[in-house]
């Protein structure tokens, strides 16, 4: 997973606003705000421009810019509109003249009408105006929010600007109308259109708050018997407001408590609440002014910048703070479980969260090479442990070892990244996601490494007992922390474990930390001999266990080793990757308990939370839909939100509880299905029964009578936030659990046990696997092209997929005449390549948007990347010939989960690592050409004589429409079905 990294984005500045505005705004005279009155352009532009108008680049050169210019005929008002077209290269627009603002405007009040055209794709509209002096100087902007709209529809958009917000020395404005940059991975279509721009000033005195409430416990973590307190952390309370009201909610939402204070009490002592019971809740904050009587909420900005685009930004308001109650204090470190521990990303925060939820040991990495931002951040610069050949920085390091064994914590040690001096490539700068690229080989020298591993044991060996050999290697192409082969690895690892053992003999040595998907190249590491260099396995993920990597071990005759989970992605969601709705906090609390109750019943040893902050790029939950939006990935998974403050998420509290619970050594006993659709898991716990229980039905329900009967003179029962509750009034609530501690194990003993219901995804999968029915073709094991583009390769010698094609219509439609197609594939250690030739397409027509080139003539084909005809393992792509030329679109990829491959382009994106042709021959037919790297096709991983499930299909639009396609196999037009895939294996 990601590694610890520097704060790439500055932190805004964060305001509790609430602005309003009177009706009497007075018009200000715009300048041809409806750009009827045309000008000869000014070179180097052709044609006519707006008068009062002038196009600006600002950061893009002139000569660059894109096509802009009049619209005649369809305009939002009266008969002309500019246009400028969207590009990648930077942000262009209309400026107007300068306005000089008036003394009495409170208020500048901007409106504008905005159009994409259809099928536009490209960057955002961004209307803005820019704050200068009298002298023309720039001073600032003012932005307002938009989308856009609907394709083809005008869009009228509103920015209202405060006169206190904004820059000193204002005295005159200009409105901007122009594009943002478009995202690398878009090729720019259309154009977007303004129109109508109307100007007024209101002379109302505007209200906005500015100041922040913070309470005042660590990351808002409190206990039985404090007061939570919230006080003015920065800014002013201003004299108008009368009162503040908190509304104290539980996580069911029930309202808890509510209190009001006047402006002097919340200056002088705050806002506080008694909390009653422990849980985790949540505080809604509104405001009275004088003279008011309906109350406003308070509401906390903070700006997300886009990771595809920079320029492309979104405001959040947070309209609430979340805090944690617990029963007691935690137990000290060495009290603890010694199961349960956390990986660490922000050395000093995640050490005082981890205390707070009650983990006894930290998983550290030691960054040999740094982490590629030496040059942007100091911390970087410090933590890069060798920046010269036996030059090392200890002194960062030294301060977080001390700290973690003040705090009581054991440590297990990473040791990762190949310093730039000592790397093979150190011309390798890019930043792949989070690992620059030389740190990603093996060292030229191996001595080199065992120096450093040496150098590091020696110094800590009294602090530290676990160490682990570099971070999820995986076969070149599949993981950014390893470019190299396998027996690279086996190398490395050979050396540190050696290395280790010579200083500390009684250490426990970790193979770097891999995922179920990372058995291919584990089984080469064992092939290669590489079983005998490790003490413990280290598996990385979200409902893993270890069986294959055993099964593996007794095929290759090695000894089985204890397992541990040394990166838990319980919580973390892939917003590219993730299918359906995002999942609620109570859904995520509950999947995590799920996966330690999977990790315990197959014998983990130890458990490493990851993470415990979602971290500092503003991975939040609720940026999720703007990052799909914006087609970049983010993986919110820490137990404590980031942004706009340090705060408790449900799943802390839930941690919480579980540990508070652990006497000694958890080990799973059992599993039940119960009426009511209830279920429970069966612990032993020191000696003593603790059963959790929670329900899949979606209304509550009592407990199981069975269950009830578990319940001694001794027994517990708890909700998953620590509450007491009564056996007799207990209603299992839908997507929460409960504790029973102490139960009665003969009554346990008793209940009918099952087998299926804590389960790996690859367990249920297998159970559920389905046989792929599609057609049988082959594939060839040599290159059918030098390029895409060029010609085939020995093409009288192919031998071509021609089993008749089934034709599906659309509206009563019937196969044209003629119209077939036939395909040839080949699986080489340079990719997938493919060829489909189409007879009969007797108009060409692809005009459809971006993204959906199946409604046009195209090829669209989708591979089974899982192997199991499950629908999780579909990748599905389209080759189409645009206006633009030919493109090879990604529509649909497989959730990655925690996986971080290099090379490989998420879904709904033209693919990066690949490449297509579409070419018309001599006699006709029509040919698609594509050739994808295997990094693209990952979970997939290739080897010699591998059956590849595939299913392929060509659409035919006759120039009006779609009327229907024809398709090789199914599972794609239809229903999205790789079960009926067919069947492609090696040509003999």
């Amino acid at each position: 997973m990601i590694p610890l990294r520097p704060l790439s984005l500055a932190l805004t500045t964060l305001l509790l606003s609430l602005s309003f505005f009177m009706a009497s705004a007075a018009d200000v005279a715009v300048k041809n705000g409806s750009f009827e009155e045309t000008r000869p352009a000014t070179a180097p532009d052709q044609g006519v421009a707006p008068v009062s108008w002038e196009f600006s680049t600002w950061s893009l050169p002139r000569d660059q810019a894109p096509e802009h210019g009049i619209l005649t005929g369809d305009a939002a008002l009266g008969e002309k509109a500019v246009f400028v077209n969207p590009t990648v290269k930077g942000s262009t627009g209309w400026t107007s003249s300068a306005y000089a603002l008036t003394p009495e405007c409170e208020t500048l009040i901007l409106r504008v009408k905005v159009r994409k055209s259809s099928g536009y794709a490209g960057g955002s509209p961004w209307v803005f105006l820019t704050w200068h002096k009298a002298d023309g100087s720039f001073l600032g902007k003012a932005e307002a929010k938009t989308n856009g709209g609907t394709a083809g529809q005008w869009t009228e958009v509103t920015l209202s600007a405060p006169r206190e917000e904004m820059p000193a020395g204002t005295t005159h404005y200009r409105v901007n109308l122009a594009v943002l940059g478009a995202p690398a991975a878009i090729t720019p279509t259309g154009n977007l259109a303004y129109d109508d721009v109307r100007l007024a000033e209101d002379a109302t005195k505007v209200r906005t708050i500015r100041f922040t409430l913070r309470g005042e416990a660590t990351y808002s973590w409190w206990k039985i018997g404090d007061t939570v307190r919230f006080k003015v952390a920065t800014g002013t309370v201003p004299e108008w407001l009368e009162s503040l009201s908190g509304k104290v909610t539980d996580s069911l939402g029930a309202t808890v408590a509510e209190s009001n204070v006047t402006r002097d009490t919340l200056l002088k002592d705050g806002w506080s609440w008694k909390p009653e019971q422990p849980g985790f809740y949540e505080v809604i904050f509104t405001y009275r002014e004088k003279g008011e009587t309906k109350p406003k909420t308070l509401t906390e900005p903070w700006l997300v910048k886009s990771q595809s685009n920079r320029e492309h930004t979104r405001t959040f308001q947070r309209d609430r703070f979340t805090i944690a109650v617990t029963a007691g204090a935690p137990r000290p470190a060495k009290d603890r479980p010694v199961q349960f521990g956390f990986h660490c990303e922000k050395p000093n925060e995640d050490a005082a969260i981890a205390n707070l939820i009650g983990f006894q040991f930290v998983r550290f990495w030691f960054h040999w090479g740094g982490n590629g931002w030496e040059w942007a951040d100091k911390l970087s610069a410090q933590l890069l442990l060798e920046p010269e050949r036996g030059k090392f920085q200890w002194e960062k390091y030294d301060e977080y070892i001390s700290m973690f064994r003040r705090n009581g914590f054991d440590i297990q040690a990473v040791i990762v990244n190949t310093p730039k001096w000592a790397s093979p490539h150190p011309e390798d700068t890019k930043m792949d996601i989070c690992v620059p690229g030389y740190a990603a080989y093996a060292p030229k020298e191996m001595t080199d490494w065992s120096n450093a591993v040496r150098a590091i044991v020696t110094r800590y060996k009294q602090d530290i007992k676990a160490w682990e050999m570099w971070n999820e290697p995986h076969l070149p192409g599949f993981s950014v922390f390893w470019r190299e082969k396998p027996e690279k690895y086996v190398e490395l690892l050979k050396a540190g474990y050696e290395t280790v053992k010579s200083v500390q003999p009684d250490s426990v040595v970790f193979i770097g930390g891999m995922a179920h998907r990372y058995l291919p190249f584990y089984r080469e590491v064992l092939r290669l001999g590489g079983g005998a260099y490790y003490d413990r396995l280290g598996i990385h993920g979200q409902m893993q266990i270890p069986d294959d990597f055993y099964a593996l071990d007794k095929k290759f005759g090695v000894q089985s080793k204890p397992w541990s989970s040394t990166e838990c992605h319980s919580i973390l969601i892939d917003s590219l990757g993730h299918k359906g709705k995002v999942p609620t906090e109570n859904e995520l609390a509950l999947r995590m308990l799920y996966d330690h109750f999977l990790q315990l019943k197959h014998g983990v040893a130890q458990t490493a939370f990851y993470s415990m902050i979602n971290n500092q790029n503003k991975n939040e939950m609720e940026v999720i839909p703007f990052s799909r939006e914006e087609r970049y990935n983010i993986q919110p998974a820490g137990l404590f939100r980031h942004f706009p403050q340090i705060e408790p998420r449900l799943a802390a509290m839930v941690m919480r509880t579980l540990l508070d619970q652990v006497n000694g050594k958890l080990t799973y006993r059992g599993e039940f299905e119960l009426p009511n659709d209830q279920k429970a898991a069966w612990f032993d716990n020191g000696g003593k029964p603790l059963v959790c229980v929670w329900t899949q039905s979606a209304k509550p329900a009592p407990l199981d009578a069975g269950l009830a009967k578990v319940v001694g003179p001794t027994t517990r029962v708890i909700d998953w936030e620590g509450r007491t509750v009564n056996t007799s009034a207990l209603q299992v609530q839908p997507a929460r659990a409960y504790w029973i501690v102490d139960a009665k194990p003969d009554v346990l003993k008793s209940l009918p046990a099952s087998d299926n219901l804590i389960l790996s995804k690859e367990e249920r999968e297998r159970r559920m696997k389905k046989e792929h029915t599609g057609l049988v073709g082959t594939y060839q094991t040599t290159p059918l092209f030098a390029s895409a583009p060029g010609p085939l390769l020995n093409e009288s010698t192919l031998r071509w997929n021609e089993t008749p094609w089934k034709f599906v219509g659309f509206n009563g439609a019937t196969q044209p005449t003629g119209y077939s197609a036939r395909f040839i594939t080949a699986a080489t250690p340079n990719g997938l390549d493919l060829v489909v030739d189409v007879t009969g397409d007797a108009k060409h027509s692809q005009e459809s948007k971006r993204g959906e080139y199946w409604s046009g003539d195209s090829v669209q084909f989708a591979i089974d990347t899982e192997e199991n005809g499950m629908a999780p393992g579909i990748m599905e792509f389209s080759i189409a010939l645009t206006k633009e030329g030919p493109i090879l679109w990604k529509h649909v990829a497989p959730s990655l989960g925690g996986d971080l491959p290099a090379k490989w382009t998420p879904g709904n994106q033209p693919v990066q690592f690949g490449s297509a042709a579409v070419e018309k021959l001599a006699d006709g037919r029509l040919r698609y050409k594509a050739r994808i790297e295997w990094s693209e096709l990952y979970p997939l991983v290739w080897k010699d004589g591998k059956t590849l499930f595939l299913s392929l299909l060509v659409n035919d639009n006759d120039g009006t429409d779609r009327i229907g396609y024809i398709e090789w196999s199914s599972g794609i037009g239809g229903d999205k079905d790789p079960s009926l895939y067919g069947k492609l294996t090696p040509a003999k």
